[in-house]
C-alpha cells in the first residue's frame, strides 16, 4: 500500500493525475498479492493524506477484473508491455478459477 502526503490543498482528481503511473502499479501490486487469497474481500491501494485530513482508496475484490483491463490500457499507452502482461496473466487465471468453481458447484 502506498501512502500519499500532501501539506497543502489538492483535489483528489489532481493527486491521481500526478500520480496515475505509481497508483496503477499500486493497483496492479495490490492485486497481485491478494485476488487468491479467499478471505481477502477488498484491499487499500493507497492512503493519502491532504492537509491533515486522510483517505483511503480502496477496491472491492469484485472490482478486480475491470481496474486489471483498465491497468492493460494505461500500460499499453505507456509501453509498458510486461505490465500488460502480467495483468493478463491475473486475468486468465482469475477466469481458470471461476470456470473450475462453476464446473464444482
Amino acid at each position: 500500500m502506498a501512502r500519499l502526503e500532501y501539506s497543502y490543498h489538492i483535489g483528489l482528481d489532481q493527486v491521481f493525475q500526478d500520480n496515475e503511473k505509481m497508483i496503477n502499479n499500486c493497483v496492479l501490486n495490490t492485486i497481485y498479492q491478494n485476488y487468491f487469497k479467499p478471505e481477502v474481500q477488498s484491499v487499500i491501494i493507497i492512503t493519502v493524506r491532504i492537509c491533515s485530513i486522510d483517505y483511503k482508496i480502496e477496491l472491492s475484490k469484485s472490482k478486480f477484473l475491470t481496474a486489471l483491463k483498465n491497468i492493460i490500457i494505461f500500460f499499453e499507452k505507456t509501453e509498458e508491455y510486461e505490465k500488460c502482461a502480467l495483468a493478463n496473466e491475473i486475468i486468465n487465471r482469475i477466469h481458470q478459477i471461476d470456470n473450475l468453481y462453476k464446473t464444482i458447484h
